[in-house]
């Protein structure tokens, strides 16, 4: 990736001399229109126009100083969230606009809907300035970025501000016959339960108070759906993990918590070789030979076999012992 002046820096890992540098320039509008009609079918024709346009009028703004750059993968994350909000019944408007000096057709045009632009509004919140600013400056940028989207998106400022402070993000748990829960359809996204074929008492979970959270949720479950990383951040005790721990609880997905420090190493995460001492996975593998071997054969007949084996294994005569 440049750096924020378009630079590359020069690379350092082992062997770099070996390589050639090749830079690849960034798309034009025709074949970035192309590569989205071809990406997104759904949004072929002037949808996809609009969303270029409010693209690019967002990365013209620049970045802030605590910010990331707004690039391509930006953009290829708000389209894909707004394919998944459109309607079964919705046709793309595939109309060329061959007069260079003609105007695209606004995002209200394109989807009237009102609550269809508040839910792409909000989608395009979480891609593009959803992070928490940290500095003034950022939250002026940060409201700079909305103020832009919301007017492409055809949002007076009154609406614009209360869905993003007062609106309520829909909460409804769907569940069989049975009493179990197969779904949770938290705001924008519709998130199955993982399946099991044996019924397994679940432990009772503490409750839960879904005000506030339910924001949160809808975020958590629409990166979660869509197979995107996401970064909670907050100070201790405002309910990051409370919030993962009760949505893992209901739609019953493996939870894997890990407690990382200043000395928590990439081997920790990733696995990595390190020595071991063969004698305790020889122990193991030893019981658990003997224990099979006790079930089949008379241990009392066998006695001295056993005391051969287990002297093998504590002296690490493995050829013996195998």
């Amino acid at each position: 990736m440049p750096s924020r002046n378009g630079t590359f820096t020069a690379p350092v890992f082992f062997g770099a001399h070996k390589f050639h540098e090749v830079i690849i320039q960034s798309p034009s509008p025709e074949e970035l229109r192309t590569i989205l009609d071809s990406r997104f079918p759904r949004l072929t024709g002037n949808a996809t126009l609009a969303i270029i346009r409010l693209w690019e009028g967002v990365k013209a703004l620049g970045p802030a100083a605590s910010t990331r750059d707004i690039g391509l993968r930006e953009l290829e994350k708000f389209c894909m969230r707004v394919q998944r909000l459109l309607p079964s019944s919705y046709q793309p408007m595939n109309v060329d606009i061959d007069d260079s000096t003609a105007a695209p057709l606004p995002i209200a045009t394109i989807f009237p809907n009102p609550t269809l632009r508040e839910d792409i509004y909000l989608e395009a919140r979480d891609v593009f300035f959803g992070a928490g600013a940290l500095t003034t400056s950022a939250h002026a940028h940060a409201n700079s970025i909305a103020q832009i989207i919301a007017d492409h998106l055809g949002l007076e400022p009154d609406r614009r501000a209360w869905v993003l402070t007062d609106r309520t993000s829909e909460f409804d748990l769907e569940k069989d016959v049975n009493g179990t829960i197969i779904a949770a359809r938290i705001g924008r996204t519709h998130l199955p339960a993982r399946m099991t074929k044996m019924s397994i008492s679940q432990a009772a979970v503490r409750p839960f108070a879904m005000h506030k959270p339910a924001v949160l949720l809808s975020c958590i479950v629409t990166a979660v759906s869509l197979a995107e990383p996401i970064l909670l951040t907050g100070e201790t005790g405002t309910g990051k993990m409370s919030v993962v721990t009760h949505l893992s609880s209901l739609l019953r997905r493996p939870l894997i918590s890990l407690n990382l420090s200043h000395q928590t190493e990439s081997s920790d995460l990733l696995g990595g070789f390190k020595p071991v001492d063969a004698r305790i996975p020889g122990a193991v593998l030893q019981q658990r030979f003997l224990d099979l071997f006790g079930g089949t054969f008379s241990r009392r007949k066998n006695e001295k076999f056993e005391v051969e084996v287990r002297k093998a294994v504590a002296e690490e005569m493995w050829k013996r012992a195998v």
